[in-house]
């Protein structure tokens, strides 16, 4: 007897519903006129048991994202890269996801979505190359000196300086 027949009948319904017939849980709701909230909580207690000891592994919204991946519920296309990113990421989700699917294949007419492959790791980064050297830096001219702006009349020769001079102070 496999894990699937010995659901309780109102899960087993909820997943043959939603797979065989491939309807929403809205149209599933309404078929059966109970909640959305209660077909999805039926579907999703039947996933963990399908699967229990990958299931533990995940949390409950990983289980609930890959599940509503899994029953076709996942219609946004970012949610579907989404979430086959995390699966191609994720050894243990996509353990869960594909012992699920496998219990699940006798009740749907089509294939299941694929579930993908682990995803190669990134490439190494090249390494970083040296910054290319600065150019070099041309150097302002000092500007003239005190003296040199003077007129030539008015400079006096640096040699009092050395001599100990004080220069005198023209009026």
């Amino acid at each position: 007897m496999s894990r699937l027949d010995a659901l309780p009948p109102d899960q087993h319904a909820a997943l043959a519903l939603l797979l065989r017939q491939q309807k929403t849980y809205a149209e599933v709701a309404e078929l059966l006129r109970i909640s959305e909230p209660a077909i999805h909580d039926r579907a999703h207690a039947a996933l963990a048991v399908l699967a229990p000891q990958q299931a533990r592994a995940l949390t409950a919204a990983q289980r609930a994202e890959v599940g509503d991946f899994l029953l076709g519920q996942v219609r946004d296309i970012a949610e579907l890269e989404a979430t086959r990113s995390h699966l191609a990421s994720s050894v243990a989700t996509r353990a869960w996801a594909r012992a699920v699917a496998a219990e699940l294949a006798p009740l749907s007419d089509r294939p299941l979505r694929e579930i993908p492959a682990e995803a190669p790791p990134p490439p190494p980064e090249p390494p970083k190359a040296a910054p290319p050297p600065e150019p070099p830096r041309l150097q302002s001219p000092r500007p003239p000196s005190r003296s040199a702006r003077l007129p030539a009349s008015l400079r006096r020769p640096a040699s009092h300086l050395r001599a100990g001079l004080r220069p005198r102070a023209r009026l």
